[in-house]
């Protein structure tokens, strides 16, 4: 019953109908004191697997944008080489390619400070959401 008081409220199903459909569900009529005390039970069960997930999309989180920041700086790192080495030949500096390397390097830059700009936002938005659910919680 436990796990169904969970997932109706996940769905957002307000507690005298998860009441009724649980009665319906077990064909007996359950008291609003049994409820809320399963309920409660859900609550702190609900608790600590957020704990667990938050600790763990945390963590994958973290790990995906260093990962993908590690890749665009290797990435920056070989253009700026190749740009190099295309810049300082005598003869004939292919011009094309230059400017090519040149707007792709502008574009990975950007890229990368928005990557910087990435955590700080999506750490606001995770905060938003924890407060909308304290407060859902509350009523």
């Amino acid at each position: 019953m436990i796990s169904l008081i969970n997932d109706y409220s996940l769905f957002g199903v307000h507690d005298d109908e998860i009441i009724q459909m649980l009665s319906i569900k077990i064909d007996k009529k359950i008291s609003e004191t049994l409820f809320y005390g399963l309920k409660k039970e859900d609550i702190a069960r609900r608790g600590e697997s957020e704990q667990w997930l938050d600790y763990y999309a945390k963590y994958q989180f973290i790990e995906y944008y260093r990962k993908r920041m590690e890749e665009l700086e290797f990435v920056q790192k070989k253009l700026l080489k190749a740009l190099i080495e295309e810049t300082e030949k005598k003869e004939n500096p292919n011009k094309l390619l230059i400017n090519q390397l040149s707007k792709t390097i502008a574009e990975n830059s950007k890229v990368l400070a928005e990557f910087g700009f990435a955590p700080p936002l999506l750490s606001r938005i995770e905060f938003d959401i924890r407060e909308l659910c304290s407060k859902e919680r509350r009523e």
